[in-house]
């Protein structure tokens, strides 16, 4: 027998899967209040800041809800949801919501790049050092809103401007120091140890709610997003095509290595090729009925 509809929550990507730009803040706002209206629950899961999530939020029309910013590096919250019974407090407040951090190591991951770029020659840009006008050419926001893509809490995007082979060898000497590096499309996002999964986990423990209870609806495009698209119980991967590298990483097997707190995707995953509001809205809603639960048209 097919779930209801309310056990079921949408995990999804902005970038190249809601969004194709940022202009599309608006119609992805009145997507999702639609299908929520209908008792489908959404979380937003970028590598965007705590700010431009806010920001999004905003733009969007979307009443106060949690939202994951930086890779999982940090949860958004509704200040009313972090009540003394949670004891958390936010590092940082803005219209409403209190920005929660799961791991921090925004100067050090800085220190350890430009130590590394100096003493290996190595070529690449972080996005702090990115002037106006190259920000605004390789992400399509203007100049206000790059500006909100700078407040990082805890992640340093970098742009890549050298040869894989020492992309490789920079992520062993990273990984030494307890930094990760993920890709996002254009830039490479250099972290400490945290993913977009762990963070959902923690704001079903925050919600008390239970994994093993609900259905979880993965959308996603990038290396970013492979910790919900593996973990999911239906995958949606965007942007893309069946030559996509993502898909056997996301097709794993299950062994005695996965994670206690994982649910390994069941089916292969559906392949969408394009992203923006309306593809993704349709694709979302078509993943439902295969699963036989249907929204109304």
């Amino acid at each position: 027998m097919a779930k209801a509809l309310s056990s079921w929550l949408v995990v999804s990507d902005l970038d190249n899967t809601l969004l194709c730009t940022p202009s599309d803040a608006e119609e992805a706002g009145r997507v999702i209040r639609e299908l929520r209206s209908q008792g489908l629950r959404t979380i937003l899961a970028s590598s965007k800041t705590f700010s431009e999530m806010v920001q999004l939020h905003k733009d969007a029309g979307l009443t106060p809800s949690h939202f994951i910013f930086e890779n999982g590096c940090g949860i958004g919250c509704p200040l009313l949801d972090l009540g003394p019974q949670l004891g958390i407090k936010p590092v940082f407040e803005q219209d409403g919501f209190g920005a929660v951090l799961l791991g921090a190591a925004l100067e050090f991951a800085i220190k350890v790049l430009l130590t590394q770029r100096e003493k290996d020659g190595l070529n690449f840009s972080l996005m702090g050092e990115l002037d106006s006008e190259e920000l605004t050419r390789l992400t399509g926001l203007d100049a206000e809103a790059g500006l909100q893509a700078l407040q990082r809490l805890s992640s340093v995007p970098i742009l890549w401007r050298d040869t894989p082979e020492h992309l490789k060898e920079l992520m062993v000497k990273l990984s030494s120091k307890g930094l990760t590096v993920v890709s996002g499309g254009t830039f490479l996002h250099v972290a400490p140890p945290c993913d977009k999964y762990s963070a959902l986990i923690k704001i079903l423990e925050w919600q008390n709610a239970c994994r093993s209870s609900m259905s979880i609806l993965a959308c996603g495009d990038s290396e970013n997003d492979l910790s919900l698209l593996r973990n999911a119980d239906l995958a949606l991967l965007f942007s893309a095509s069946t030559e996509s590298p993502l898909i056997p990483q996301i097709q794993r097997p299950i062994d005695a290595m996965t994670p206690v707190n994982a649910h390994p995707t069941k089916l292969a995953p559906i392949i969408i090729e394009g992203a923006g509001p309306s593809i993704w809205r349709r694709s979302v809603e078509s993943a439902m009925r295969s699963q036989h639960v249907w929204l109304t048209p």
